[in-house]
């Protein structure tokens, strides 16, 4: 069905002068799609029939210039690309282009963070912002070329340093913001679907991890009692105890998560369901924050005080946090003369090392950090492995294993 584009007295608005808003209305398939002319009259002075402001008015004719302006732009653009669609031809007549490239990266970011997300809404915000400090305020998105991604490429190297690996993610950003405007017809500009553009080639990164002789020296050292460095290392050890438990997991771990001596918790990530029986190590750690006072819904450990936060601002909190844990953890490596740098997350690549020299079975170990399973017989293995973790837990961390 073609597009059809008319003037329209919006009257459900009506304004506190007693005027009503002109907009133009592009209708396809039924729906439509409204644009404001920046016009706005009484409703004696419009005619419904002409789609035009009556001559009694005194600006008639600079409005209805203006309308037919905006109508012949439409009309233009329809006949130019039959294919258009009415996103795409409403999106023309707000801007006199395409939508910018940062509005449509914004639209995404708040999409996904209204659907619980955090790191990737911020991170498509600051590939957006790159693009523009690169590129200049307002670029559209038809005008981002093959060389354009190239050189934002360059330009995310040599002006911020940044990784291989790290350009290549904030390059995925960019990707997710053509695929939403191309989906919802803000352009027709297939980027990235050209031979042209040539991004940068990922780096194998050697992940870190502690031997046993390095957690031995954390868990020796004489810290004061109730000290930070002394809860960080409780978090750190705590989540090496368990697999790995990723930091924001971790932070909002709460008393009921403990259940018959078990941790049970769905991680964020994956959304998949954990249960992992307690080693000694972790039950002496939980001991040492368990009160009469608690709640079940409390925190288990003193790092987000506000228990009612929820979704969004509970990761943002959790975030923050992380990163005050993480400077703590290179104050913890000092103490211990370890050379390793150590962040909260170097506890998951110590299990996952460490349960792979004492020579765990692969799919036991990919369980236990939740990844996903590669075939119908692991998938099977996966669904029976949750009693090994329990197993294999004891013979790494209990007082008789490492």
């Amino acid at each position: 069905m073609s597009i059809t584009v008319r003037p329209y007295l919006l009257e459900r608005r009506k304004k506190r002068n007693g005027e009503y808003p002109v907009y133009i209305r592009v209708t396809q398939h039924g729906k439509y799609s409204l644009v404001s002319t920046g016009i706005s009259v009484e409703k004696t002075f419009w005619d419904p029939n002409k789609g035009r402001v009556k001559t009694a008015h005194p600006l008639a004719k600079t409005f209805n210039r203006t309308i037919q302006l905006k109508l012949h732009q439409a009309q233009e653009a329809v006949v130019t690309d039959p294919t258009a669609s009415r996103h795409y031809i409403a999106n023309l007549l707000k801007d006199g282009d395409t939508k910018d490239f940062k509005g449509i990266a914004l639209e995404v970011a708040e999409k996904l963070a209204s659907d619980g997300g955090y790191h990737r809404p911020k991170q498509i915000r600051y590939a957006a912002e790159r693009m523009e400090e690169l590129r200049g305020k307002g670029i559209s998105i038809d005008s981002i070329t093959p060389d354009v991604i190239n050189e934002y490429q360059r330009f995310l190297m040599t002006e911020y340093g940044n990784h291989q690996n790290t350009v290549r993610k904030y390059i995925s950003c960019l990707k997710n913001v053509f695929s939403y405007a191309l989906a919802n017809s803000y352009t027709k500009n297939d980027v990235f679907a050209s031979s042209k553009v040539e991004i940068v080639s990922s780096v194998e990164n050697k992940k870190q991890a502690l031997s046993p002789e390095q957690v031995k020296r954390i868990e020796s050292l004489d810290i004061e009692t109730g000290s930070l460095v002394w809860h960080v290392r409780n978090y750190f050890l705590f989540s090496m105890y368990n697999a790995g438990i990723r930091f924001t997991d971790f932070a909002t771990l709460r008393w009921n998560s403990i259940v018959d001596g078990r941790l049970i918790y769905t991680m964020g990530k994956t959304e998949k369901s954990k249960s992992i029986a307690q080693t000694s190590k972790a039950l002496k750690i939980l001991e040492y924050y368990r009160t009469d006072e608690i709640a079940p819904d409390d925190f288990i450990f003193p790092i987000i005080k506000d228990k009612s936060l929820t979704g969004r601002e509970l990761k943002r909190k959790a975030h923050s946090a992380n990163a005050q844990v993480n400077l703590l953890l290179k104050e913890l490596q000092s103490m211990a003369g370890i050379q390793t740098n150590i962040a909260f997350h170097i506890a998951r690549h110590t299990f996952a090392r460490w349960a792979r020299s004492l020579n765990m079975d692969i799919d036991w170990i990919g369980s236990a950090l939740g990844h996903s399973k590669r075939a119908t017989t692991e998938r099977y293995l996966a669904s029976l492995s949750e009693y090994n973790i329990d197993d294999g837990l004891k013979s790494i961390f209990d007082e008789d294993g490492i």
